[in-house]
């Protein structure tokens, strides 16, 4: 049996597999653990993998990018796709179920058990619904492109996944925009406080006048962008939510069931 652990703190596992009864089911071959860290699928210099709320609230959640980067890497199916009774994905969180002994034995008799750590105020509520494990994933748009083009598919599901296809890349689309801008906004929220902080440094040197005009300027430069990435955040999230309930709703109840092959 195999587990993998997805966190951001992997070290934190090491005494825990190091001792007692889990030392010794994998010393003897009965389950292989594997810790990955979340932060390895970042792609900007801060290694970032929380950010506010989508569709707004208060504190930080973790984005869903990296985690559905990391559902991709270790190669799990969609839900949808998934063997049945043979692996699973589980988001651990506050508001989940309570583990009880009946689902340790229902989960002992799998072959594979993907962990999703939660973190901070919880995690991004498109991961939390696990739409991007489910249908956001490179694997998930193979599997589901190979369903529409089946002549043997069910007409009424292929209707309504074209449809909901549209609305997925404009929501792909548009995720990116937003991350693109998150980033350039991080980004020049660190520069701004280089910038004040330099400021503090000529504050009473009276020979740097042209200095510290130069750098007012910048700041003022500066905020005046800040404003708009934030307003251009503002308003794709709340287009990306509309375009959510949208996609929610056109996926609702549906089952793709793969075509059975000819006799």
């Amino acid at each position: 049996m195999r587990f993998d652990i997805v966190t951001i703190f992997p070290g934190l596992f090491d005494s825990i597999f190091a001792h007692g009864v889990v030392k010794r089911a994998i010393a003897g071959g009965l389950v292989d653990i594997r810790t990955h860290d979340l932060r390895s699928f970042t792609h900007d210099r801060h290694r970032t993998v929380d950010d506010r709320p989508f569709g707004g609230g208060e504190g930080m959640v973790l984005k869903p990018g990296p985690l559905a980067e990391a559902i991709e890497a270790l190669a799990v199916a969609p839900k949808g796709l998934r063997r049945p009774g043979r692996e699973t994905v589980i988001l651990l969180s506050a508001q989940g179920a309570r583990f009880t002994q009946p689902a340790a034995r229902q989960l002992a008799t799998l072959d594979r058990v993907v962990l999703l750590c939660g973190r901070y105020e919880g995690v991004d509520e498109r991961v939390n619904e696990q739409r991007q494990a489910d249908w956001f994933t490179p694997i998930a748009d193979v599997a589901i492109k190979a369903y529409l083009a089946d002549p043997k598919a069910d007409r009424d599901t292929v209707k309504r996944l074209s449809a909901a296809w549209v609305t997925r890349a404009d929501i792909v689309t548009k995720t990116a925009e937003r991350d693109k801008l998150q980033q350039a906004s991080s980004a020049l929220s660190s520069s701004t406080e280089e910038t004040r902080r330099n400021l503090r440094a000529i504050e009473k040197n009276k020979t740097a006048e042209p200095l510290r005009q130069k750098l007012t300027a910048r700041l003022a430069e500066a905020a005046t962008k800040l404003d708009d990435y934030n307003r251009k955040i503002v308003e794709l999230d709340s287009k990306l939510s509309e375009l959510t309930v949208q996609f929610k709703e056109s996926i609702r109840d549906v089952k793709v069931i793969l075509p059975s092959p000819a006799a």
